[in-house]
């Protein structure tokens, strides 16, 4: 039995690709229960992030969800920060300020995290940058303060 109001009172949906979900998200509108998609766009160079779809295919997604089903239905995730020396904070910076110049009038919210660095998720970047040759690190508490400060000005210059 699928689940509806009063069970539901709406659904959250996290992905990289809305691709393959699109034809769900419709079943999912005609139903009446509100959602949003929790959509993660980084640019991230393939040595870190290999399975994700390129940004501008991530974007016209976004685009396509927009025009579907509404403004606010979708929430632009850049998670998780990594720094390397493939993506330091200046590459942050730059990234950023395109796809939000990208996503500008598309989303309103955007979502920013660092990187939790677990027991796996050291393993496999340290997997990761052997295979490629690139270095990673967890930067100290007051780097990531002032990247998030500097990602959140350009994230308010863009709405």
């Amino acid at each position: 039995m699928p689940l509806r109001p009063p069970e539901v009172d709406g659904y959250v949906f996290w992905t990289r690709n809305a691709g393959p979900f699109l034809a769900a998200l419709s079943e999912v509108a005609d139903t009446g229960v509100p959602f949003v998609v929790q959509f993660t766009v980084t640019g991230y160079p393939r040595a870190l992030d290999a399975a994700t779809i390129p940004p501008e295919r991530a974007i016209a997604q976004i685009a396509s969800l927009v025009r579907a089903f509404g403004a606010g239905r979708v929430v632009w995730r850049y998670d998780p920060i990594v720094c390397s020396d493939l993506t330091p904070a200046e590459w942050h910076l730059a990234t950023f300020a395109r796809l939000a110049g990208a996503l500008e009038g598309l989303v309103d919210e955007v979502v920013v995290s660092w990187l939790q660095v677990y027991r796996k998720t050291r393993r496999n970047l340290d997997l990761a940058a052997r295979a490629s040759g690139f270095v990673w690190e967890d930067p100290p508490a007051d780097a990531k303060r002032a990247l998030l400060s500097r990602l959140a000005e350009l994230a308010a210059a863009r709405g």
